[in-house]
């Protein structure tokens, strides 16, 4: 605007003459109303740009403080929830600050979620609402109020403020190391700078990111066994203890220890623990037997069946075999999918690949026609060695194989075997 009101007045210097003389006093005056116009118009932007950059001062009573939600029953509610929230009467905010949201009317929302090029973002509610929101779900919230001193805390609400920007409040979602608690981390390490001291559980135990997210899914087998499979090989590296806090139960624990420097003082970061709505959702432990390990159990009882009788009668059967190498194929090429053809850096180098070769998918189709039979002896023989190997390092292998998978690579090995000595 400031270009635009300089260009007029020079334009207004340069032709003030030409232009009487070329036009009536009729259009002159209308240019010069022109010009006032223009001037008005960037006196208006001027002024609306430079409120819209002023931050609201809060006053000495506000508060800050980080909010723990407890897991719920659907899969992405499983590992618990964070959020931020700033209060302060006498402006009248109650705001909750959540990185954990997305799009749903995002161009292309479905392909980039599966791509994992979907970004996440920075919202921001009322704390009624927040609290709507769980208590219809049955999941609790912890507050902790933090011990911040009123140039902190505006230094924090001005960091939020800034974050939700429209140009600054998306980012690309990471389960490990970039979500909605870990963005909370880096937050408070921003806006407070050298005068935060984190500290951590200190715990001498090692444990990995797979192990992490074991602990919340212990009641929930099918989920265990899917995130397992899927998860790749960074997800058994150790995690540093600052690492924990990508889980947000651990995150408020880390903040329960942490200190801050006030005024050249040190004190706890905390004021105060205090819960604003109980837990009401109750997670009854699964008693059904229909569990992945039991499920593939009974496969490996019925190849070891199949296999018995085979022997018996000298004849082959090929009915369990499509079915059990062709599913498994199709698991092959999922995690070979999320793999390399997708930005899921959780999901890469995954090899359980090993095992879910995703070539069964094609070649199972030889083995109902009885074509390319030297090339079915090859390949299930190669089967046969690898799924084998997997079997014979599984205990020291760098990455953690799903132990429900264990009595299906058997199945795998012996009808791998099996098919291998088959005299089409």
């Amino acid at each position: 605007m400031i270009i635009i009101l300089s260009n007029s007045t020079n334009y207004i210097k340069k032709n003030f003459f030409f232009e009487i003389k070329k036009h009536n006093i009729k259009n002159y005056i209308k240019m010069k109303f022109n010009y006032l116009f223009v001037v008005l118009l960037s006196i208006f932007f001027s002024v609306n740009t430079k409120n819209a950059l002023a931050y609201k001062q809060l006053s000495p009573q506000a508060q800050v403080s980080l909010l723990t939600c407890t897991p719920g029953n659907e899969l992405y509610s499983l590992f618990g929830h964070s959020a931020l929230r700033v209060y302060d009467t006498a402006n009248q905010i109650d705001y909750v600050y959540n990185y954990g949201t997305f799009d749903f009317d995002a161009p292309n929302f479905y392909t980039k979620f599966i791509r994992g090029q979907l970004d996440y973002q920075l919202s921001v509610t009322t704390m009624d609402r927040f609290i709507h929101s769980y208590r219809n779900e049955g999941r609790g919230i912890k507050e902790i109020l933090l011990n911040l001193t009123p140039t902190q805390k505006q230094k924090m609400f001005e960091f939020l403020e800034q974050n939700y920007l429209p140009e600054n409040r998306f980012y690309r979602y990471d389960f490990f190391f970039d979500n909605c608690a870990t963005r909370i981390s880096d937050a408070l390490k921003t806006a407070m700078g050298d005068s935060l001291i984190y500290r951590y559980d200190k715990t001498e135990k090692k444990i990995t990111f797979r192990e992490l997210t074991d602990i919340y899914l212990t009641t929930d087998y099918f989920a265990k066994f899917y995130i397992n499979l899927g998860l790749g090989k960074i997800a058994d590296r150790q995690a540093t203890p600052e690492e924990y806090t990508f889980l947000p139960n651990f995150l408020h624990e880390a903040f329960l220890v942490s200190e801050i420097t006030k005024n050249g003082n040190i004190e706890p970061l905390v004021l105060q623990e205090r819960t604003i709505l109980e837990k009401t959702l109750t997670v009854e432990p699964t008693t059904s037997l229909l569990r992945p390990f039991n499920i593939f159990t009974i496969i490996l009882l019925l190849a070891l069946l199949l296999f018995a009788l085979e022997q018996k009668f000298n004849k082959y059967y090929w009915g369990l075999d499509f079915a059990m190498f062709f599913i498994v194929g199709i698991i092959g090429l999922l995690v070979a999918f999320f793999w390399f053809a997708t930005e899921h850096k959780i999901m890469s180098h995954n090899f359980n690949l090993l095992w879910a070769i995703p070539f069964h998918f094609f070649i199972v189709f030889f083995l109902i026609k009885r074509k390319r039979k030297q090339l079915l002896k090859y390949y299930f023989s190669t089967s046969t060695i690898i799924t084998g190997l997997v079997l014979a390092v599984w205990t020291v292998f760098p990455q953690h194989f799903p132990l429900e998978v264990a009595p299906l690579v058997f199945a795998l090995t012996l009808r791998s075997f099996r098919i291998a000595k088959v005299n089409f």
